[in-house]
């Protein structure tokens, strides 16, 4: 770190204890406090990250290995497109969240303050747009397949019962309800946590 720098982090330290009226004591603990939400935090993205790739491995597979012994060439595809949405998620979330580990020393508390701001930020924007880049392509996946299911049962049968047509109705609850917990639920519980950063981490 060049002398510049340093003195510029110094500066927005000074300024932050200034008018905050914090002795060095309290900046210390302060920073602490910072410090451990935003290894907390990255931990939290870092496990869910993980969580999707595992989900992603014993999804594409499978999905791939069903669609080809499927009836129809629109069940076919279906199962194959929610195999390609699987990937799609990982390489998405893996693409956002490349190279954006907040650095554990070298930072004043204002700088360090700020760069888990701006990672709040950029999770509330994610999450905030789950609904297209997570929730759409599988359930238009799950549609399609259900879609190309119900038709086999009309080739078949000559109709489609009404036991046909619990699966896309449960494919839309389970849709609706995983869009509620991103973009909603999520999103939510985020803003609070990043306006608890902004205001000094209180409660």
């Amino acid at each position: 770190m060049s002398n510049m720098q340093r003195n510029g982090g110094d500066d927005l330290q000074a300024v932050w204890q200034s008018q905050n009226g914090m002795t060095r004591e309290e900046m210390k603990a302060m920073m602490e406090q910072i410090v451990e939400r935003g290894k907390k935090f990255e931990r939290t993205i870092r496990q869910r990250n993980l969580q999707e790739y595992a989900a992603a491995a014993l999804m594409a597979p499978v999905f791939v290995w069903i669609g080809r012994h499927a009836h129809s060439g629109l069940e076919q595809a279906g199962y194959y497109l929610i195999a390609a949405a699987a990937v799609w998620i990982v390489v998405f979330l893996w693409l956002k969240h490349r190279g954006q580990r907040i650095p554990d020393h070298g930072l004043s508390l204002a700088e360090y303050r700020d760069r888990l701001l701006a990672q709040y930020d950029r999770q509330i924007r994610l999450l905030g747009r789950a609904g297209w880049w997570y929730v759409l392509p599988l359930y238009a996946g799950l549609m399609l397949t259900s879609a190309g299911h119900m038709y086999q049962k009309w080739l078949e049968r000559g109709t489609v019962s009404r036991f046909d047509g619990v699966l896309p109705v449960f494919c839309t609850i389970v849709a609706v309800g995983c869009w509620y917990l991103n973009e909603v639920y999520a999103v939510r519980r985020l803003r609070q946590e990043r306006r608890r950063v902004e205001e000094g981490l209180g409660g």
